[in-house]
C-alpha cells in the first residue's frame, strides 16, 4: 500500500465522511493538515493543532473514509505528518463513544491519559465531559 501526505485539500474535506470528528482548520491560526493519498486516491485527511503556536506539542487528528478504515493507516498517517512537522508530543481527543478510534489510537502507541489529569484539563475547560486525551511520545527520529 502506497501511503503519502499531500497538501490539504478543501474541497475533498467538505465532502469527506467523519469529518465531524476533525476541528475545521480555518477556525484556529495555527494548524498543518494534510490530504492522504493511497494508491493515489484520496483516503482522509490528517491534521495537528498547535495551541498559540507552540510546536513543543501537537493536537492530532485523523478522519478517513470508511473503505479505508481498519488498514493501520491512522498510526501511519499520525507518525508520518508527526515526523515531518518535527513534533514528538502528540495528544488525542476522542469521544468517549467512539471506542473504535481509542482503541485504534491505543493500538498506535497512544495512552490514556490518567483520570487526575483528565479532570484537572476538564476542570480548566479544555475538555467536555464527553472526551477522553490520549498521548504519545514520538521518538526523535
Amino acid at each position: 500500500m502506497d501511503v503519502k501526505l499531500k497538501p490539504f485539500s478543501r474541497s475533498f474535506f467538505n465532502t469527506l465522511s467523519g469529518k465531524e470528528a476533525v476541528l475545521d482548520p480555518d477556525r484556529f491560526e495555527f494548524t498543518e493538515y494534510r490530504t492522504i493519498l493511497v494508491n493515489g486516491e484520496k483516503a482522509g485527511v490528517v491534521g495537528m493543532i498547535f495551541p498559540k503556536g507552540d510546536r513543543s506539542w501537537g493536537a492530532i487528528q485523523i478522519a478517513l473514509e470508511p473503505r479505508f478504515r481498519g488498514k493501520g493507516l491512522l498510526q501511519a498517517c499520525e507518525d508520518m505528518l508527526a515526523s515531518e512537522l518535527k513534533v514528538y508530543n502528540l495528544y488525542a481527543t476522542i469521544e468517549k463513544e467512539n471506542i473504535h478510534s481509542i482503541n485504534s489510537h491505543k493500538r498506535a502507541g497512544f495512552r490514556m491519559l490518567s483520570e487526575v489529569d483528565l479532570k484537572k484539563i476538564r476542570k480548566q475547560g479544555f475538555l467536555k465531559e464527553s472526551q477522553v486525551r490520549l498521548y504519545k511520545r514520538l521518538d526523535n527520529g
